[in-house]
């Protein structure tokens, strides 16, 4: 098969599409890390949500990029269906820093429920290509920053019990572009029964700091009815 990767990314949450509920929904996303070659101990990455210290992205940016149509990015797959991810080779410890900073920030957001801050660590372009609109349509540019402050108001942070976990940072990949792919295994106890699944977050690194670029949900599960597939 040569078809691309969207079949999966369009069902439930996946579809990314601007609402109320989609940006909630993104917010629960479980954050995977990954580390060069062996899994980095999860006692080196927190996810406590009094640890999320990153600035919330502004109501007007936010609501300017998704009001921006952009295409569904194509991710290739392979004949048995596994989407085929770049290659590369392994991630120096900078650049380790640098991702495990960000993946951390990422999950302690996630935990205090600050989707604001959760966004501010994408690339103006990740935020588009995940949950911004991709199909033409009639919208009111008020009723959308409302929708977009209403939001990315913070919630009251998560109990300990049900903190989504950072379980092993599997692999880091550094592309040619210098860009780094990362594989997550991570849980979440309000997600998908709490099942632990493997995701994919690509980051671009500038001046040390680390942004999301992309990210594959579950790029080798071929297992109908299993992880995020539940949250359909």
């Amino acid at each position: 098969m040569n078809a691309s990767y969207q079949g999966k990314r369009r069902s439930g949450w996946r579809i990314w599409i601007l609402s109320v509920v989609g940006i909630a929904s993104l917010l629960a996303l479980p954050i995977a890390r990954s580390s060069a070659q062996d899994a980095t101990p999860t006692a080196v990455l927190s996810s406590d949500p009094a640890n999320c210290i990153t600035d919330p992205i502004s109501t007007d940016h936010m609501s300017e990029l998704l009001a921006t149509p952009v295409a569904t990015p194509d991710w290739p797959v392979s004949d048995g269906g596994v989407v085929v991810l770049p290659t590369g080779v392994p991630s120096d410890d900078a650049e380790l820093t640098a991702v495990a900073s960000t993946i951390e920030q990422l999950w302690s957001c996630n935990n205090a429920r600050n989707k604001g801050a959760v966004y501010a660590l994408f690339t103006d372009e990740a935020i588009q290509e995940t949950i911004g609109f991709t199909e033409a349509g009639s919208w009111d540019a008020a009723d959308l920053r409302a929708d977009v402050a209403a939001a990315l108001t913070p919630g009251e942070p998560r109990t300990q019990e049900e903190w989504a976990k950072i379980d092993a940072i599997v692999s880091a990949t550094t592309y040619s572009d210098g860009q780094v792919g990362v594989l997550i295994l991570n849980s979440d106890p309000l997600v998908a029964d709490g099942d632990q699944v493997l995701d994919y977050f690509r980051f671009v690194i500038t001046d040390g700091i680390a942004k999301v670029s992309a990210v594959v949900l579950d790029p080798y599960d071929l297992t109908s009815g299993y992880g995020f597939e539940k949250a359909a």
